[in-house]
């Protein structure tokens, strides 16, 4: 195939089905950043490029514009499979096994640049959610911050946020004159992670925030306990250890043997005992447990979503 220069042969983010060799001419790579396509690498004669794309199925990672006029063979999904069909049982096995490789490698560089990025996107969202009123904030002028600050490049940013979308921590809007912007759904959350990481990475981390799956679960009954109209005490909310027992029978029986998880919320400062626990630690019909409605339920939600941002986050953005 004879090709004009300038003539874009793919772009970033299209589908990849279809891979070139370079015959003759010059081929520019360029890839897109915050101040636009920056060039990558210049390709000559013998060059071939789009493979990766086509053979995982996915899209390019860069955008493809010829230099001068060149001649190229393309080659797309059918003939790729008929090659493969061609080649030797033993060649087929190595071509097979180095794919593989490939791919297993820049899985292992992509969860990287995500997971790295992580905790720049969550600073510069939670520093938008603190000194700022508006509900919503534009794309670009979070990217240029995190350019500015880390320098994130563009790629690594989109595939943050992506993540960021799947656990529903805001969401995308585009108005009419088709600016982009985020909206926090969980403005509170996003703050909580943040300083989750960084007392992660001080030298003395606190302890106690992130709790046991039971504890976990008291704490979910209490908020069941508590109903829509709960009693409460100034900002706190007041309910009957028996409305609690009720609770964990109905939603959680495996606390009924482990009644040390109340306890220990109790030791722990997140809920208190009225009348105080004995020396015992035993919670019982006299007793109701005042807590703040507000701060378990935001405990709870913070353990749920630690473990998907330090563990599963870069599963989110598949």
């Amino acid at each position: 195939m004879l090709v004009e220069p300038k003539t874009v042969l793919f772009r970033e983010g299209d589908y990849g089905d279809r891979m070139y060799i370079l015959r003759s001419g010059h081929v520019r790579m360029l890839k897109r950043e915050r101040q636009g396509l920056i060039p990558v690498a210049d390709l000559g004669p013998g060059a071939m490029f789009g493979e990766m794309a086509l053979l995982a199925q996915e899209a390019f990672g860069t955008t493809a514009i010829t230099v001068d006029a060149c001649e190229l063979l393309v080659i797309d999904q059918q003939l790729l499979e008929k090659t493969y069909q061609e080649l030797p049982d033993d060649l087929l096995q190595i071509a097979q096994r180095g794919l593989k490789l490939r791919k297993v490698l820049q899985a292992a560089i992509r969860k990287y640049m995500v997971c790295s990025a992580l905790p720049g996107l969550l600073y510069v969202l939670a520093s938008f959610v603190r000194s700022k009123k508006d509900v919503t904030y534009r794309v670009s002028e979070i990217a240029d911050q995190l350019f500015a600050l880390y320098g994130m490049p563009h790629t690594e940013f989109c595939m943050t946020l992506e993540g960021f979308l799947g656990l529903n921590l805001v969401s995308f809007e585009v108005d009419e004159n088709e600016v982009e912007y985020l909206k926090p759904i969980k403005p509170a959350a996003i703050v909580q992670c943040y300083e989750y990481l960084l007392d992660r990475s001080s030298p003395k981390p606190r302890e106690g925030v992130i709790l046991p799956p039971l504890e976990i679960k008291a704490l979910q009954c209490l908020i069941s306990a508590a109903g829509p109209s709960p009693q409460t005490i100034g900002a706190r909310v007041k309910i009957s250890y028996v409305q609690y027992a009720e609770a964990t029978q109905k939603y959680a029986p495996e606390l009924v043997k482990n009644p040390k998880a109340l306890a220990n919320l109790s030791l722990a400062g997140v809920i208190q005992a009225v009348p105080n626990l004995q020396d015992n630690l035993t919670f019982g019909p006299q007793h109701s447990i005042v807590f703040s409605l507000q701060a378990i339920s935001d405990l709870v939600e913070l353990n749920e979503l630690i473990p998907k941002i330090t563990d599963g986050f870069y599963g989110l953005i598949h």
